[in-house]
């Protein structure tokens, strides 16, 4: 969480260079779609390179315990947190502040009243690509399209947390080299964070809260996991 807070700190950045590709890049890889990737490698790494056979049933129900609830907490934001609370995308704000969608479009209500977020992708395809301002590369543009959803809080955010939390929590029992992997996935969650920021797809407030949910729902996952199985070497039942 500490990378995350640091965001209210960060200078904007141009949104049309090379390094706000990099950005983009880093950001994709805390999307629902790239986080099980990730979380399979790191479990993988944490659990069972070393660890012989009896490690392998252990880190494959870790891993289904982390993707049952990433997917109920993704549910949970989709359909009831962020329509709860329906905050606009600060990138949205500014676009139709500055006019950029239009006289249809003079505030972000009125964007967000369209529709669902196919018919506020239409619009944005239909605007941004001829926009001069603001100045956009191309995988921005891309992204800005992509995400018509509400801001608070970031699911990315929550999810690259949520992972980063497990795999410390177990790289620090597991200990060896595999301490050393509890810093590269924190700074690797602490990275999407600040991307978000970075893109103008979230706020400060934004990431920080998808942080600290990510972090309560990791215990969720480790509760779960240790419930159901035993360390290895613990002959004992798992607990039901």
């Amino acid at each position: 969480m500490g990378l995350a807070a640091i965001s209210w700190l960060l200078p904007g950045i141009r949104l049309d260079t090379r390094f706000a590709d990099v950005v983009v890049a880093i950001t994709d890889t805390g999307s629902v779609g790239r986080v099980p990737i990730v979380a399979v490698v790191g479990i993988g790494l944490v659990t069972v390179v070393g660890g012989g056979n009896r490690w392998v049933s252990r880190a494959g129900l870790l891993a289904l315990a982390f993707l049952l609830v990433l997917g109920a907490t993704a549910a949970l934001n989709e359909y009831l947190l962020k329509p709860a609370v329906a905050s606009p995308r600060p990138n949205i704000v500014a676009l139709a502040e500055s006019g950029a969608l239009g006289s249809d479009f003079p505030d972000a209500a009125t964007f967000y009243a369209v529709g669902g977020k196919d018919d506020r992708r239409a619009v944005l395809e239909a605007r941004l690509p001829g926009l001069d301002e603001p100045a956009l590369s191309a995988s921005v543009r891309d992204r800005w399209i992509l995400e018509t959803g509400w801001s608070f809080p970031s699911g990315h955010s929550e999810a690259s947390a949520m992972l980063a939390t497990v795999i410390g929590v177990l790289a620090t029992t597991a200990g060896g080299w595999r301490r050393w992997l509890r810093y590269g996935f924190a700074v690797w969650a602490g990275a999407v964070a600040l991307s978000r920021v970075l893109l103008e797809v979230h706020r400060p407030i934004d990431v920080v809260a998808g942080a600290a949910l990510g972090c309560v729902w990791a215990w969720l996952v480790l509760v779960i996991h240790h419930r159901r199985v035993p360390e290895p070497g613990n002959r004992s039942s798992p607990t039901r």
